[in-house]
């Protein structure tokens, strides 16, 4: 499979899934192919991205994410190498990781304990990692 990937453009996955959207306890009428546990490449859209790829996530007080969304990294966010931010928010966690290289929003490396706030020195509200790719 070949891929034109315009100069300065990255290439990035395309998907989103939300809790809203679930008819049922069980969600069948919305197929999960986004988030980590479900994520299926082959699946989803991709996208050449300007400014890079992203990964974002709300989770509500209990752990139970609200919506995954794989996506075109915002203009106005710089994206250097790998780079995640996690804020507070009234009261659900918001998750952004940016990258920029092809296909870098597939990382199995984002979940949103993975970003969690355990240095205490560090304010909880709003927390960045860095993490090699």
């Amino acid at each position: 499979m070949s891929h034109v990937v315009h100069r300065g453009s990255h290439r990035c996955y395309i998907c989103s899934w939300s809790i809203v959207q679930c008819s049922d306890f069980n969600c069948y009428n919305n197929p999960d192919i986004c988030t980590n546990n479900n994520f299926s490449p082959s699946l989803v859209q991709q996208a050449d991205c300007p400014a890079g790829c992203e990964q974002f996530v709300i989770t509500d007080p209990n752990g139970i994410v609200q919506q995954w969304r794989r996506n075109c990294a915002p203009g106005n966010i710089p994206v250097i190498g790998f780079n995640c931010k996690t804020e507070y928010q009234l009261g659900v966690r918001v998750d952004r990781c940016v990258c920029n290289k092809n296909w870098c929003n597939s990382s199995l490396k984002f979940t949103p304990n993975a970003i969690s706030s355990t240095n205490r020195s560090f304010d909880p509200r709003f927390h960045y990692k860095r993490s090699r790719f």
